[in-house]
């Protein structure tokens, strides 16, 4: 395994492990029995509210991006692998600057992700 993946693989380990037994779901069984493609739908629903929340709001905080990760995850069950995480945030990523662009940060797709970041997120934080 090459040391930039068995790192990442660390850093999620350390980060993702204390903060998924300390997040709450508001149903864990619903989390138990998430599909894959459903787990991803969600990491990647969430990242892009994150993202363009960080962007409208101008959340600026070193190490917040693997706090959300982790929160993501945990909400998702652990179930996203971290190399699917990184093509999912990527993606996310792309969506949440194409919408942003096109909304501005008053527009309604844009207060609907921050109305999931803020009722999924950042009560984790």
């Amino acid at each position: 395994m090459r040391p930039i993946i068995r790192g990442l693989l660390l850093m999620m380990f350390m980060t993702t492990w204390p903060l998924a037994a300390s997040a709450q779901t508001s149903d864990a069984d619903q989390v138990q029995s998430m599909t894959q493609d459903q787990a991803e739908s969600v990491f990647q629903d969430l990242y892009r509210a994150f993202d363009i929340t960080r962007s409208c709001r101008k959340l600026e905080d070193e190490g917040l991006n693997e706090k959300v990760t982790a929160i993501i995850s945990a909400q998702t069950g652990n179930k996203v692998a971290i190399g699917k995480q990184l093509s999912l945030i990527d993606a996310a990523k792309q969506e949440s600057k194409k919408t942003v662009k096109a909304e501005g940060c008053d527009g309604p797709k844009v207060s609907e992700n921050l109305g999931v970041y803020d009722a999924k997120i950042a009560p984790h934080l």
